[in-house]
C-alpha cells in the first residue's frame, strides 16, 4: 500500500512539474532550444518529432543571401501545421556566426515577442482558435555595425511551437536555419602616379563568395567606364592586396576619377569609395573631348596637344567592350581640333572613346543620348 501511494505522490509530482514548465514556457521559453547548439524544444513538448505531419516554420525579411553591417532587417516568422487544429503557438529565434557565437542584436515591437538573453522569443504564446498557422510580425535584427573576422557567415536558427492547449505534451516542435554572408570587406582603395600611368591598390580585410573586381574610371564623377577587370579570392579572413595599372588615362593636367565595382559570384554588385589623381601633360594627349552627353547624329570636339605631327587613331567602344568605329586622323604640332561625327543610328548608352598615339593611349567615357 506505501509503494503504490509513493508511485501515485511521484507521478502528482511529475505531472505538477510538468504543467508548471508548460505555463512558464507559454510565457517566456528557456534559451538554447532553437538548435543553435543541437537542442530542440521536444523534450517539454513531447509526443511528436521535429517537423512532423507536413509543418514548418519560414522567415521572411531575414537577409537571405548577403547582409550590409549595421542594417537593421524587419522580418517576421510564420508557424504552419498540418491540420487546422492548433489553438497555442510560441517561438524563438537566434543568430550565430561561424564559431557559433552570438552576432547581431534582436528587438521587437510585438507585444508578444521580447528579447531573452541573447535570443528572440515569444513573451506570452499567443492563444487563438483552432487554426492550421500564426504568423509573428515586427520582429527585428540589426547586423553588426563592424563585423568580426568570424561574421562572414551568420546562421539564423529557428524553432516553432503549433501547441494543443495541454501545456505541453501533444505539441508539434517545427525549426529551420537560414544563412547569409558578408560581401567583400573593402579595408583600403588607394591611386597614385607613375611613369604617367595610374597606379591602383586595394586591399580587402576579408571576402565571402567574392567574384572579381572592376576597376572603373571618369573624368566627372558621374559616368564611369570599365578600365580593367581582376579576379577576387572568393573566400577569406586574411587581408588580400590587389593592384591594377592603367596605362590609359582620361586626361592630362585634371582630376581623373577612380572607383571599384565588387562583383559577388551570384551577379550582386557594391561600389567602392572614389579616389582621384592628377597625370601631368607631356608629349601628345587629348586635352578635351566635348560634349559629354552628345546626342546622336552631331560632331564631337576632340582638342588636342602635340609635340609633332603625326597619325593618331581614335576608336568608340560600347560599354560592354564591342567596338563601334574606328578611324585615323593626322594632327600637327601644337593644338588641333577635331570633329567626329557620331552616327545618328548609335544607340544611346555609355560609350568609352579610346584616343592611341605614338607615345600612349587615353580611354575616355563618353554618353550618347
Amino acid at each position: 500500500m506505501k509503494k503504490k501511494s509513493t508511485y501515485l505522490l511521484l507521478a502528482i509530482v511529475l505531472c505538477t512539474v510538468a504543467g508548471v514548465a508548460g505555463i512558464q514556457n507559454s510565457f517566456k521559453p528557456p534559451t538554447g532550444f532553437t538548435g543553435a547548439n543541437g537542442s530542440d524544444c521536444t523534450g517539454c513538448h513531447g509526443g511528436n518529432s521535429v517537423n512532423a505531419s507536413g509543418g514548418s516554420i519560414t522567415q521572411t525579411g531575414l537577409p537571405t543571401v548577403t547582409y550590409i553591417p549595421g542594417q537593421t532587417y524587419n522580418f517576421s516568422l510564420t508557424i504552419t501545421h498540418g491540420a487546422a487544429n492548433r489553438v497555442r503557438w510560441g517561438f524563438s529565434i537566434a543568430a550565430r556566426n561561424s564559431a557559433n557565437q552570438t552576432v547581431g542584436t534582436f528587438s521587437s515591437t510585438n507585444p508578444n515577442a521580447a528579447t531573452n538573453s541573447d535570443e528572440l522569443s515569444h513573451f506570452s504564446a499567443v492563444s487563438t482558435g483552432a487554426q492550421s498557422s500564426f504568423t509573428y510580425n515586427n520582429l527585428q535584427w540589426k547586423a553588426p555595425i563592424t563585423p568580426g573576422s568570424n561574421d562572414n557567415l551568420i546562421t539564423f536558427f529557428y524553432a516553432g511551437n503549433a501547441g494543443n492547449g495541454s501545456g505541453s505534451s501533444g505539441d508539434f516542435i517545427y525549426k529551420a536555419t537560414t544563412q547569409t554572408i558578408l560581401p567583400i570587406t573593402l579595408a583600403s582603395f588607394n591611386a597614385s602616379v607613375k611613369n604617367n600611368e595610374v597606379a591602383l591598390i586595394w586591399k580587402t580585410s576579408s571576402e565571402s563568395n567574392s567574384d572579381h573586381f572592376v576597376v572603373e574610371k571618369s573624368n566627372d564623377q558621374f559616368h564611369f567606364v570599365a578600365a580593367g577587370k581582376v579576379m577576387a579570392s572568393g573566400n577569406s579572413n586574411e587581408v588580400k592586396t590587389y593592384s591594377f595599372t592603367d596605362d590609359r588615362v582620361v586626361y592630362y593636367d585634371k582630376p581623373v576619377y577612380y572607383r571599384l565595382t565588387m562583383v559577388d559570384k551570384d551577379g550582386k554588385k557594391k561600389y567602392s569609395k572614389v579616389v582621384d589623381v592628377v597625370v601631368k601633360g607631356a608629349g601628345t594627349y587629348v586635352k578635351n573631348v566635348y560634349p559629354n552627353g552628345i546626342t546622336a547624329g552631331n560632331d564631337l570636339h576632340i582638342s588636342m596637344v602635340s609635340d609633332k605631327e603625326q597619325v593618331v587613331s581614335i576608336e568608340l567602344y560600347s560599354y560592354s567592350g564591342k567596338k563601334i568605329r574606328g578611324i585615323q586622323k593626322t594632327i600637327s604640332a601644337g593644338q588641333t581640333d577635331l570633329l567626329i561625327n557620331i552616327n545618328k543610328y548609335t544607340a544611346s548608352g555609355l560609350y568609352s572613346l579610346v584616343v592611341k598615339t605614338e607615345s600612349n593611349a587615353q580611354q575616355i567615357p563618353l554618353m550618347v543620348q
